[in-house]
Parts: structure tokens; C-alpha cells; sequence
């Protein structure tokens, strides 16, 4: 395996350093019980504050998960940064950061943590170790081995119910290292120009799931649950138009939840519109006979 520099040159990788810095920080922080959750990635995600995805990778759950991803940051971060420079560095960092995590809030609630990143370059340096002499050797193939095992036994201590990972964004940033990859070392130009266009598609579907498409692809037990508790709360507060785009978007995502859709009449009734307290009134009734033939 690559070996990483020292951390006595730690100034000539200065993109890399910050983000080890921050997330070292914002992460024990987090363990010495400080509240980062307007770094959390939750609705507001889609409601004004999209940085949550990026903010978020800087956060980790516990000593274990903070130490893996800065170590293989520390090695692989150093590598590329030395080879390509500290721009490019930084642009790939926020290319992997931004497209894991949209994957992951798309399909899921969202996690935290930098393994987004951390697959994302295993994914190019899978690639770029055989074709790059600059980075040649970097990516061994036990290494490899090591990262791919990992993957699958995150899938299956996921399943199991033993620790909850962020699967999906390390299948996609692997994914966009991996296209980012050969887009970046195709031997001609017109191979680099498709790989190019795969990997700027690929990117566009994880921000358009987690943008556009949300409510369509989400699969998580608890999706919509963090815009009905925002929306229960503007309306307890007697702010009715906040409560009712909230409200709103939580019965888009699931319209199953019969309270959410009684919560949504009694906005629209704040607001002085009583058709549309009515539809959503009617709405509830459904979705609680629903819920009774389920069960």
C-alpha cells in the first residue's frame, strides 16, 4: 500500500489538511455532546439550506468511523493532491462529497461522514493506479479487495439491523470515482469526452433524486417524518403558511400518515381556507381506512 506522508508535511497538501482539521473538530464536537444539528442533513436540505450535504460529511458517529475515514483521507487525499494539485484536490472533494450524499438523502434520510469521499477516490485511484504513473501503486490490489469487503459487509450489517451505514453513498461516490477516473485517463480524446458525459450524467441523477425526484424515489420507513414534525411545529406556533408548505411536503413524500394529513387541514383552517381544510380532511379519512386494512 501507498505510504502517507508524515504528518510533519502536512503544509504541502493544504486542501486535505483542512478538511482532516474540520472534520476532526466539528467530530469531537459532536462526541462531547455540542449541538451540530443545523450541520445535520435533514429537510432543510431541500428547503433553502443544501450545504447540509456537504456540511455533513464533516460529522461522524463515533471515534471508529472519524479515525477509518480520515486515515484513508490522509493516504489517498495526499496522493491525488501531490499528483494533481490542490485545486483539482478540492473540486473532487466536493464533487464526491456533494454526489454521495445527494444519493444517499435521495434514497434514504441522509447520512454523515466522509466514506462518500473516501470510496470516491477508491474508485478513481482504482482506475488511475494503473494508468497514471503519478499514482502508480497507490491502489494495491488487497487494498481493493479490502474496500470492496467493507461494502458488502456494511450492506449486511445494515440488513441486520446491527449498525445503520450510509450504503448508498459509498456505492456512489465509488461510482463517480470511478467514471471521474477514466474521463480523466482514457487513452484518446474521444473516450475521455463519453467517460466525461457518464460521470456528468451520473452526478445530475444523484442531485436531481435528491432535488427533483425525492418524494418518487425515497425509501426510507421514516420518509417525511422530519417535514411533518417541522410542519406540526410551525403550527403550534400559529404560522400557518410555513406549517402548510411543510405539511405539504411531508404527504407528498408519504400520504399514508393519516395525523399528517389532519395537521394539514387544520393549517389550511389557520389560514382562513376552508376547500382545501376540507380536501385534506377527506384526505386523512382515506388514509386512515388504508391504514386500518393493512393492519
Amino acid at each position: 500500500m501507498h505510504r502517507p506522508p508524515p504528518l510533519s508535511d502536512v503544509l504541502r497538501y493544504p486542501i486535505t489538511a483542512h478538511v482532516v482539521a474540520a472534520s476532526l473538530s466539528l467530530s469531537l464536537a459532536r462526541f462531547a455532546g455540542t449541538d451540530v444539528s443545523f450541520l445535520m442533513p435533514d429537510y432543510h436540505v431541500a428547503w433553502g439550506e443544501p450545504w447540509r450535504l456537504l456540511s455533513a460529511t464533516l460529522l461522524h458517529g463515533d471515534p471508529l468511523h472519524l479515525f477509518f475515514n480520515l486515515y484513508c483521507l490522509w493516504v489517498f487525499g495526499t496522493a491525488v493532491e501531490g499528483a494533481l494539485g490542490a485545486l483539482a484536490t478540492a473540486l473532487i472533494y466536493l464533487v464526491f462529497a456533494t454526489g454521495s450524499m445527494a444519493a444517499e438523502f435521495a434514497l434514504f434520510h441522509g447520512g454523515i461522514g466522509l466514506s462518500g469521499v473516501a470510496y470516491g477516490l477508491f474508485g478513481m485511484l482504482w482506475v488511475l493506479s494503473r494508468r497514471d504513473e503519478r499514482l502508480s501503486g497507490v491502489m494495491s490490489p488487497s487494498l481493493a479487495a479490502f474496500f470492496v469487503f467493507f461494502f458488502f459487509l456494511g450492506i449486511t450489517l445494515t440488513i441486520a439491523n446491527i449498525m445503520p451505514i450510509a450504503n448508498v453513498a459509498h456505492g456512489a461516490g465509488a461510482i463517480l470515482g470511478y467514471l471521474l477516473g477514466w474521463a480523466m485517463s482514457a487513452r484518446t480524446g474521444r473516450l475521455r469526452v463519453l467517460w466525461a458525459v457518464g460521470f456528468t450524467l451520473f452526478l445530475g441523477l444523484c442531485l436531481s433524486a435528491a432535488f427533483v425526484f425525492r418524494h418518487h424515489v425515497n425509501l426510507g420507513k421514516h420518509r417525511g417524518l422530519d417535514f411533518a414534525a417541522a410542519g406540526a411545529d410551525a403550527l403550534r406556533a400559529q404560522r400557518p403558511d410555513e406549517a402548510i408548505a411543510l405539511l405539504r411536503h411531508a404527504v407528498r413524500m408519504n400520504p399514508r400518515q393519516p395525523e399528517w394529513w389532519s395537521a394539514l387541514a387544520s393549517a389550511y383552517r389557520q389560514a382562513g381556507r376552508p376547500r382545501e381544510a376540507q380536501e385534506a380532511s377527506h384526505q386523512a379519512q382515506i388514509a386512515a381506512q388504508e391504514r386500518s386494512r393493512r393492519r
